[in-house]
């Protein structure tokens, strides 16, 4: 489920800069803590696409605040 998240997410900016809500945020969060090694989990992936849904394009500044 959490790939298909990503994808969704990947590459809409405007579905970034909208929709994510912050209780994804923090599931994505739960998620990653879980993991033995976070530095290397796929989990990440989500944080990467939802600040930054197009890299050639400037952040979704939205989501980078802490809320």
């Amino acid at each position: 489920m959490e790939e298909a998240i990503v994808e969704c997410l990947r590459g809409n900016e405007s579905l970034c800069a909208e929709r994510v809500p912050a209780r994804l945020f923090r599931a994505f969060g739960s998620l990653l803590n879980s993991e033995p090694d976070p530095s290397g989990s796929d989990l990440l992936d989500f944080f990467a696409v939802a600040c930054v849904p197009c890299p050639a394009q400037s952040a979704v500044l939205r989501n980078q605040v802490c809320l």
